[in-house]
């Protein structure tokens, strides 16, 4: 084990009781209880609520309790190992906790703790917290690689066939002079931040005027922006107290100026006249970050202000971000020189033996000495370039600017002190929110998006295809480094068992599947789950083979023991299994051995069957076999009506779906235990340069990020196993294993009042801006946060900008009107609008062609002729439409079509990916335009504009001057939302429990609640058949605000400076006839109004959406503006 894990696991260890102390006498003293004969006592779920990071729903929390309260509450939460935050893995922690009399404080009665101990419980509690303080330790900094000596290091090769690893050499230089490790310069973290409008004008003002460019003055539009904000009753904003604290949100439409109320804010807040304040700006992605930190050093410099300002991002990435930028405008020079400027550096070792320098994979905290075990740093981190940016951060910098994805999963991987503390490693969340006197979120609700998408994750185990999966490259690295002689001895087996044993299960258990080899019928119905849990059904089998009442009865701890026993590797003892038993085990062992015989699964399954005859038939007061009793009518009661096995009558329906409901109990717990074992593994392998060893981890969740709320919504990881697929065809069948957890919604909207004070030590202030972020229904979008202000998305009011940095080059009247239009297209066969959306997939690409072809011929041509020669020259001047599909192919298919309708070539442009295009058959004389440049779109000289949705929804701006450089968007293909993958059951039943659900005195109670709503809607959902028109109405309803929130997001592409455009819904799934019942668009509208009207959220979304949401309420027939 390398040092690393080796810590780790021990320093948990010891974090263990001190964290359960701490908890109880928390508990103790915030939520007193007393026994049934009046002694004072402690609830051990009041402790758990505690250690579970959710404080949110605490009404108390923070301003209810004392100082020394809420500091012991932020450390037990940053401190608390893991598997407390679960009600299982505090079960198993708490009851060996006080059977080892760990807390002599507390006697056990019944379901309370009874307290016998004397001591005060802000003594004990003090006392706690202090052993806790002395067992953690923060990770440990790797020595210093020293001068004159060789060290290697792994360098990752991507070749044209193969992938392939080297070990590089380095000689140490000697540093000039010793680099300490980089202080972090905490701030000061006011309570409260007072953004006062009419000063921040002031500061536009003088930026404008020094700068001297009339084309574009930001104190126009900020002017503009500020008249129209209004707070939550409707009242205009004059100044805004932004308090530190839970997430305050300010929701404002796409063009109206929220991106240079952003921009201009974070200057004047560091400015003497803003009280020089830290300011940490957080941006979607890398582009937008660069883009905004160039903005505000003009605006700096126009003021002649010596303020530093950085940009943070991935440090693998600096190079591969500085080509891509230079490659993807090869006709900007100057915006090239910046970038590398700004992102370009060496490595100052020079590597004497191995492959040439890698960007992205310097050996800066990973360098090797032979014979010598652990990793080393580099002694020049303190000078080199690439760290530049980092080194501000941790001090003089006043404003940092850095993308969603950086700040919620990144690290500074090298060594910094905090208030007097070494840490070999810190989070960049943590570095960012240390520094940050206010952090301003730009499209918080697609940083939310992102927090889901990291809630879920899949690992592909097995494929009927020929595609390379994960694991099977993992093993090829293992067998590189084998070859290099970079594999300890007496490591090689045991990776190679890890990975081959996982590879060999899940091949077999999908073959098993899929030949109908484990298939059994679902004990709750017809439905079969979707997301296998290895051991949901272990107290049913277990009360079937003991035979116990399966609905009334529950196995006790000694019959679960033995029910376990069947699975375990190590052979139990004879003659603690019951009669029967030990054929049963037999055959449930071999089915996951590596044997011949265990391949016979259909012999191991009547093996199972005949075993569970021999088990559970009736028996006579001697205990001889009862031959009087039929075995088919010894089903269990909730299998009464299901019909028997037809190839053999003497089994019955329940035996035969108890083996098989044990065949993939078997299956499935060798298969978890295989991929523990694994992942046990994988630190070493890492560290011998199998860098895939990272990417499995992430996929398996078990990174070291620390996370105030670490659960899911349930209150527990959901660890499952999928077979996916079309079941009809054999060879498009993958097998997954499936992890949800996180509390997303948790995580974004407490981000300052939990996560924050439990890194730092005191709250943040947290400011949101989206023109989505409050949509509810919405469980990826909405964020479950007070709306502190909001722009109404009126059309023909406010001002616009040009770009998402507020970069353009000129203002405009606000954001235009929209208008939602069915353009469906019909086939020229059946003259029947084509679906695209639910269509079969092998027909695809021939019905999108169909689309394009009669889109053109239809509908497109003529009206871009229109649009060239209409009287009004704006209007001519925005003659150019934009198309949007579902991926890429998708986007190609339409392209096709368009031509074939007559469409010339030179009139279209595609949208391709900023980095890898291979694989894009695009046709000749179509433009291709990286996604990074589509703002470019209006300079080309064409008029069409096919893109995959992602890439324009958010955050691209095509414009003319200052005005929407589009007439009309085209969405082509109605947008997915996949049910059925795992960071989608993390929102959906994240979102599901909050609904109606408010902060209670009684946290512990509010939690649990929680908890049972959203198991309830994952059992619903896991047992739904993902096929949108199938879903039930609430999950449908939900899908589709998501979808809304996209919808509105991109429309606001072709609003800016007020024009006017209209979103055509082109897809014949968008609309009755297309769409099953229930499932077309007008419907889902009608259903989402419904839900707002029901949860007396109408108004306030009326409010906000003004005349945009009214578009798509008068689309649904909703005419009534106050219906």
């Amino acid at each position: 084990m390398s040092n690393r894990s080796r810590f780790h696991r021990t320093a948990n260890r010891f974090l263990v009781g001190p964290s359960l102390r701490l908890a109880l006498g928390l508990a103790e003293q915030l939520f007193p209880t007393e026994t049934w004969e009046g002694a004072p006592a402690v609830d051990p779920r009041d402790a758990r609520f505690l250690l579970s990071g959710q404080l949110g729903v605490w009404s108390l929390w923070r301003d209810g309790l004392t100082a020394t309260q809420r500091h012991a509450i932020d450390r037990l939460i940053h401190l608390r190992p893991r598997r407390l935050a679960t009600e299982g893995g505090l079960r198993v922690s708490l009851d060996e906790h006080l059977r080892n009399n760990r807390s002599p404080r507390y006697l056990e009665a019944g379901d309370f703790l009874q307290v016998i101990d004397g001591v005060p419980v802000g003594d004990l509690i003090t006392a706690a917290l202090q052993e806790l303080e002395d067992a953690s330790s923060p990770l440990r900094v790797p020595p210093e690689a020293l001068a004159d000596r060789r060290y290697s290091s792994s360098v990752f090769l991507a070749g044209p066939s193969r992938d392939e690893f080297r070990r590089n050499t380095y000689l140490i230089p000697r540093a000039p002079m010793p680099y300490p490790p980089v202080p972090v310069l905490d701030a000061t973290a006011p309570a409260e931040v007072v953004a006062d409008l009419a000063d921040m004008h002031a500061t536009a003002e003088l930026i404008d005027k020094k700068r001297g460019d009339d084309a574009f003055r930001l104190a126009e539009v900020l002017d503009g922006f500020s008249r129209k904000l209004r707070t939550p009753l409707g009242q205009p904003v004059e100044r805004l107290k932004l308090a530190a604290g839970p997430l305050q949100l300010m929701i404002a439409p796409t063009g109206s100026g929220k991106s240079v109320w952003m921009r201009v804010a974070a200057t004047h807040l560091a400015s003497y006249r803003g009280g020089r304040r830290t300011v940490v700006l957080l941006t979607p992605d890398v582009e937008s970050t660069l883009d905004l930190v160039a903005a505000i050093r003009s605006d700096l410099a126009a003021l002649n202000l010596d303020i530093p300002v950085v940009a943070l991002m991935s440090h693998r990435r600096l190079i591969e971000v500085a080509v891509q930028r230079t490659n993807d405008a090869p006709e900007d020079p100057a915006g090239a020189r910046w970038t590398w400027q700004e992102l370009g550096y060496s490595c100052l070792l020079s590597d004497e033996e191995g492959a040439a320098w890698q960007p992205g994979q310097e050996p800066c905290t990973d360098l090797h000495e032979p014979g010598v075990e652990g990793r080393h740093r580099c002694p020049l981190i303190g000078a080199c370039e690439k760290w530049a940016p980092w080194r501000q951060a941790a001090g003089p910098a006043k404003i940092i600017v850095t993308n969603h994805a950086y700040f919620q999963q990144g690290s500074v991987p090298f060594p910094v002190i905090t208030n007097g503390t070494l840490h070999g490693r810190m989070s960049a969340q943590e570095l960012l929110l240390r520094r940050a006197d206010i952090v301003l979120v730009d499209e918080v609700d697609a940083f939310q998006g992102h927090a889901v998408a990291q809630s879920g994750r899949t690992l592909v185990l097995a494929r009927r295809d020929t595609s390379k999966l994960l694991l099977e490259k993992l093993d090829d690295q293992r067998k590189e480094q084998v070859e290099s002689d970079n594999v300890p001895g007496e490591l090689e087996l045991a990776f190679q068992r890890a990975i081959h044993r996982v590879e060999f299960l899940s091949e077999r258990y999908l073959a098993a599947v899929v030949n109908g080899f484990i298939d059994p019928q679902d004990p709750l119905g017809p439905k079969q789950a979707r997301l296998h849990l290895p051991r949901r059904w272990d107290n049913l089998l277990a009360c079937r083979l003991f035979g116990l009442n399966e609905l009334e009865d529950r196995p006790s701890d000694d019959q679960h023991d033995r029910f376990k026993s069947l699975f375990t590797q190590n052979e139990p003892d004879p003659d603690a299994l019951p009669a029967g038993w030990a054929d049963l085990r037999k055959e449930l062992r071999l089915v996951v051995a590596d044997e011949p015989e265990s391949d016979l699964i259909h012999k191991r399954s009547q093996g199972i069957i005949s075993a569970i005859q021999t088990i559970t038939a009736p028996t006579t007061d001697e205990g001889e076999p009862d031959t009087d009793v039929d075995l088919n009518e010894t089903d269990g009661p909730s299998q009464a009506g299901k019909d028997d096995d037809p190839a053999d009558p003497t089994v019955s329906a329940w035996q035969l779906q108890t083996a098989h409901l044990l065949l993939r109990r078997a299956f499935l717990g060798e298969l978890q235990q295989g991929l523990a074992e694994l992942e046990a593994l994988l630190p070493l392998m890492r560290d011998s340069g199998m860098r895939l060893a990272d990417d499995v981890e992430a996929a398996l969740d078990r990174a070291p990020s620390w996370q105030a709320t670490p659960e899911g919504p349930i209150g527990r990881t959901v660890f499952g196993f999928a077979v996916t697929g079309d079941p009809e065809s054999r060879s498009d069948r993958q097998f997954t294993a499936e992890i949800l957890s996180g509390d997303p919604h948790a995580y974004t909207a407490d981000l300052g009042i939990t996560t924050a004070p439990a890194l730092t030590g005191a709250p943040r202030i947290i400011v949101g801006l989206s023109a989505t972020a409050y949509l509810p229904g919405s469980p990826t979008n909405h964020v479950h946060a007070d709306v502190a202000c909001y722009y109404p998305d009126n059309a023909g009011t406010g001002t616009g900008t040009g770009t998402g940095t507020g970069t353009g080059t000129g203002t405009g009247t606000g954001t235009g009107r929209l208008t939602v239009s069915n353009a469906s297209v019909n086939d020229h066969t059946t003259n029947r609008g084509i679906v695209i959306s639910g269509a079969a997939r092998n027909r695809k690409a021939q019905l999108l062609e169909g689309i394009g072809s009669g889109l053109w011929d239809q509908i497109l041509e003529q009206r871009l002729r229109d649009l060239h020669d209409h009287r009004d020259a704006e209007r001519r001047a925005r003659a150019r439409v934009l198309l949007v599909t579902n991926s890429y192919n998708q986007m190609l298919a339409l392209c096709r079509g368009l031509i074939a309708g007559g469409a010339h070539r030179t009139r279209i442009a595609v949208a391709v990916p900023a980095g890898d295009r291979r694989g894009l058959q695009i046709p000749d004389d179509v433009l291709a335009i990286p996604a990074s440049r589509l703002r470019t779109f209006p300079g080309t000289g064409r008029d069409v504009l096919i893109s995959p949705f992602a890439r324009v929804a958010r955050g691209l701006n095509i414009v003319v001057g200052h005005r929407s450089a589009l007439d009309s968007i085209w969405v082509c293909v109605r947008p997915i939302k996949l049910i059925d993958e795992p960071s989608a059951l993390v929102a959906h039943t994240g979102a599901h429990a909050r609904r109606n659900r408010h902060p209670s005195e009684d946290p512990r109670k509010e939690l649990d609640e929680r908890h049972r709503i959203a198991a309830k809607h994952l059992e619903l959902i896991n047992r739904s058949n993902p096929a949108f028109g199938r879903l039930p109405p609430d999950v449908r309803t939900a899908i589709f605000a998501d979808v809304l929130a996209d919808l509105i997001q991109l429309a606001g592409r072709a609003r800016r400076g007020g024009t006017n455009t209209t979103l055509h819904l082109v897809d014949n799934a968008f609309h009755r006839g297309g769409a099953a019942p229930g499932s077309d668009f007008a419907s889902l509208i009608r259903n989402l109004h419904q839900r707002w009207r029901d949860d007396n959220q109408l108004e306030q979304v009326r409010s906000i959406y003004g005349t945009t949401i009214d578009a798509f309420f008068m689309f649904a027939g909703i005419n009534d503006r106050n219906p």
